[in-house]
């Protein structure tokens, strides 16, 4: 069992760290979309 529950807590903290990447991407990418539509409104 030992054997097995490294590598699961390693997949854990690898999925974890995927998903808080992911929301960061994410939430990056809709303020740059934000920002492009208000500069095209103001334009």
């Amino acid at each position: 069992m030992s054997e097995i529950e490294p590598q699961t807590s390693t997949d854990y903290i690898k999925r974890k760290f995927l998903q808080k990447l992911r929301k960061d991407i994410r939430d990056k990418m809709t303020l740059s979309l934000t920002s492009s539509l208000s500069d095209l409104v103001q334009k």
